[in-house]
């Protein structure tokens, strides 16, 4: 065979392409594992992310029902409130004219 300006055969190149490639194949291949490993990872925590999420929304969902509740009570206490004023207000009218009307003893 003939040698090339560098010294080396044909047949030597193409032997050191071949093992690159191999070497390179070998590279490509643990770093598939390494992905494969990380996409089992990713996929595992993507899981318990959905379940917390559905925990998280059924605690949101609680929560509004519980601020709804508040909410009302709110509005009751608001009336009942009132109410105490208005009577407050009445028995001070009626014990104003009670004072008013007794004379007073000297």
């Amino acid at each position: 065979m003939p040698k090339s300006d560098n010294g080396g055969s044909r047949l030597d190149r193409i032997e050191a392409i071949l093992e690159a490639v191999a070497t390179r194949q070998v590279d490509i291949e643990d770093e598939f594992r390494r992905l494969l490993r990380a996409q089992v990872v990713v996929v595992d925590t993507m899981g318990q992310l959905a379940a917390e999420q559905v925990k998280l929304s059924a605690e949101q969902v609680n929560l509004t029902a519980e601020q709804v509740k508040l909410a009302a009570e709110q509005v009751k206490l608001a009336e009942q409130q009132r109410n105490t004023e208005e009577d407050l207000s009445a028995l001070i009218s009626i014990v104003d004219d009670i004072v008013r009307r007794t004379p007073r003893q000297q």
